[in-house]
């Protein structure tokens, strides 16, 4: 559906902003670009559009080169961030706009303004005008729009970044289920990792310009191929501590010892490297781990599912989160268990993820 092959983009000549981009979109696939600002995303998602121009590299767009293509030639619509709404129009003329330009006709785009109107809860706002509809209403009409026009591509420029957090989690659940109902292919732009990992099928990471690494959400996450990736993805952020080999095990931050237990080998691939352990990872001392640290507590939150206690490190602070509401003051000692396979690690200089069979991830 949609093919790069070495995109590049650069302003000035000199200056690249995207490098060296390869990447195959499939047909139905909600395919995310996930990254920090500034990393090249929306860029990106403008040369698809044919907003921007592609410094090098070739796009196909169903087949056919899409580099030279105008906008309105490559059979798609934009969601932008700012919904694009015309303020004097009615809901119902802003859904339908742009169908008398491509000559169609009037009762086929009656039969998709009720379908679509059904489909996304508008039909009695049809006559109001953009300001009398709240935020997330106004997010559908756009969407609405561009359901409209029945192009079998969708790209969303953060869509939902103006909305507050309910309606968020209410609009991520409305759009997936309307991309799937269509069988859309919808390109999305986000720097936020939770629309990531639950309305994706597959997720692109891009830190300055570059992929970072492509897949699904939940491998994404268990199998990060550098530390960009592995602190992008998680919330709270995974821990990261510099770790030296010592004879009880690894010394963290030069500060903290996680310490082996039963005989275990010692985990560091090196003798320095960098270590990360998510948060959900560290067991309570009561239970059996491979590995023990002991730390003391410094802040205590519960959020009523869960409960976040924040510990010393040496360099800052680290995290631990557990189901439930544990008991917990700040100043008291804890005991934390972590098991081999949850220890992720990184070369200190490269952040390049070593993996535990002793392999590098380019």
């Amino acid at each position: 559906m949609i093919k790069m092959e070495n995109i590049a983009k650069s302003y000035d000549g000199n200056t690249m902003v995207i490098r060296d981009i390869g990447l195959e979109i499939k047909k139905g696939e909600f395919f995310v670009l996930l990254g920090p600002s500034g990393c090249g995303k929306s860029t990106l998602l403008r040369m698809i559009a044919g907003l921007e121009e592609i410094t090098a590299g070739d796009l196909w767009i169903d087949g056919r080169h899409a580099n030279e293509l105008l906008p309105k030639e490559r059979n798609l619509s934009m969601v932008f961030q700012n919904y694009a709404l015309f303020p004097h129009m009615t809901v119902r003329d802003n859904i339908l706009f742009g169908l008398d330009a491509r000559k169609v006709a009037k009762k086929e785009q009656d039969e998709r303004l009720n379908k679509v109107a059904e489909i996304m809860g508008l039909a009695e706002y049809l006559k109001r005008k953009p300001a009398q509809l709240s935020g997330g209403q106004r997010q559908r009409v756009a969407l609405a729009r561009s359901i409209c026009s029945q192009t079998p591509i969708c790209l969303m420029d953060e869509p939902l970044s103006n909305l507050d957090a309910k309606l968020r989690g209410q609009m991520r659940g409305e759009i997936r289920r309307i991309q799937r109902m269509l069988g859309l292919t919808i390109v999305y732009v986000t720097h936020d990792q939770v629309e990531a990992m639950t309305m994706g099928d597959r997720i692109m990471v891009l830190n300055e310009g570059c992929v970072q690494q492509i897949g699904e959400p939940l491998t994404v996450y268990n199998d990060p191929e550098n530390l960009q990736v592995a602190t992008f993805i998680g919330m709270p952020q995974m821990n990261i501590f510099r770790a030296r080999a010592e004879q009880e095990g690894l010394r963290l931050n030069g500060s903290l010892i996680l310490r082996r237990c039963g005989g275990q080998p010692c985990p560091a691939p090196a003798e320095e490297c960098i270590v990360g352990i998510r948060a959900e990872h560290f067991r309570r001392g009561n239970e059996s781990t491979g590995y023990v640290l002991e730390a003391k507590a410094a802040m205590v939150e519960y959020t009523g599912d869960e409960t976040q206690i924040s510990f010393e490190n040496g360099q800052g602070y680290s995290v631990v989160k557990w189901p439930g509401q544990i008991p917990a003051e700040a100043g008291e000692a804890l005991t934390l268990g972590v098991d081999a396979e949850h220890l992720y690690f990184f070369d200190k200089d490269t952040g390049h993820r070593i993996r535990q069979d002793g392999g590098r991830s380019q």
